[in-house]
């Protein structure tokens, strides 16, 4: 129930309380009226504009073998796509700019640069370490180093000194990034199992469609659930997982507040190339079948699975029964001959 419906049956509850003789009389009736309301909408998922829940339509009846293979096509492209990124920066941009070996190299540069009185300025007396550390804008040595302190400086401390700011620095903008696309992430993955959940739970013998109420009511067979498991859902699975894992590196690795916001954006758009690739292979005709398409109902993994589970498994069972049934009683008749042979 999203807000203006909320206010909406609120309104009507209150209207009903406060209506006839015995005012508020009606009030838990009109309360029961709303939960009844609420209660009757069933939990549903609606196919989104994403290569990725379209791959549930190939070989469906109306969607020609030329619409199915265009939608293949897009799903092993976006995967690839996404993979190929997800190597990129898991092989050269999650390496931190700052380990053991750089502390050390920067120790002997100011042990025995920095301090050296060959590179100080001769008429402030400064080495070059302490113009370095006052953000010398005169420098001319020392870029590399000088650009480091600088990135580090601005980092942790921002240039406008106060107490808000001095709060609001990159380990601030880190984890509220972190957060933010942790997010995505799982916004993501639950589309991803509501979509699988919805084509389990229209699953039948043979695909077909229905129309009810001027919209496509739709019912997978086998082929789609196998093509929606195989193309979409594992494939799809594999990328989130490991774009977490390279998305924390590569967010974490960051030293620069600029270069992080843009690092969290460029990811984020990692997530959005199944909608590009959307938009860009998958024909007209499927886009309005898909417009045209009813939610499909949700259910729950027990309501899935034990009914389906009980009718695959209820012939073998029933079967292995009827085999231990049937040795028990070649035991039994083996015993009794073995006693009257020994009676004898």
């Amino acid at each position: 129930m999203n807000l203006f419906e909320f206010v909406l049956l609120n309104r009507f509850a209150f209207q009903l309380g406060l209506s006839g003789s015995n005012r508020g009389s009606n009030l838990p009736v009109a309360v029961r009226t709303l939960f009844r309301f609420e209660d009757c909408r069933e939990p549903s998922y609606t196919l989104q504009e994403s290569i990725w829940d379209c791959v549930c339509l190939v070989g469906m009846p109306e969607v020609d073998c030329t619409c199915g293979a265009f939608i293949l096509l897009g799903a092993l492209c976006n995967a690839v796509m996404e993979l190929v990124f997800c190597a990129i920066v898991y092989s050269s941009m999650i390496t931190p700019p700052v380990d053991e070996s750089t502390l050390q190299a920067i120790k002997h540069w100011r042990a025995v640069v920095g301090h050296d009185i060959q590179w100080a300025d001769t008429s402030s007396k400064w080495s070059l370490v302490s113009q370095m550390c006052s953000h010398n804008p005169a420098l001319q040595f020392a870029a590399t180093q000088s650009g480091f302190v600088d990135d580090l400086s601005d980092y942790l401390h921002p240039t406008t000194q106060s107490a808000v700011s001095d709060k609001l620095n990159g380990n601030t903008l880190l984890v509220f990034s972190l957060l933010l696309y942790l997010w995505e992430l799982f916004l993501d993955t639950i589309h991803n199992f509501e979509v699988t959940r919805a084509v389990i739970a229209h699953t039948h013998k043979e695909p077909s469609w229905a129309v009810k109420d001027g919209c496509l009511s739709a019912k997978f067979g086998p082929v789609q659930l196998v093509m929606m498991l195989l193309a979409s859902t594992l494939p799809r699975l594999t990328v989130e997982v490991f774009l977490s894992y390279v998305g924390i590196l590569f967010l974490v690795a960051t030293v620069s507040m600029s270069d992080l916001l843009l690092n969290a954006m460029a990811l984020a758009f990692i997530l959005d190339i199944d909608e590009q690739v959307f938009s860009i292979i998958v024909p007209c005709k499927i886009r309005r079948m898909m417009d045209r398409m009813a939610p499909l109902e949700l259910r729950f993994l027990h309501e899935l699975a034990l009914p389906h589970l009980h009718a695959s498994l209820h012939k073998p069972l029933h079967r292995i029964g009827e085999r231990r049934e049937e040795r028990r009683g070649e035991r039994g008749k083996r015993r009794g001959e073995e006693r009257r042979e020994e009676r004898r």
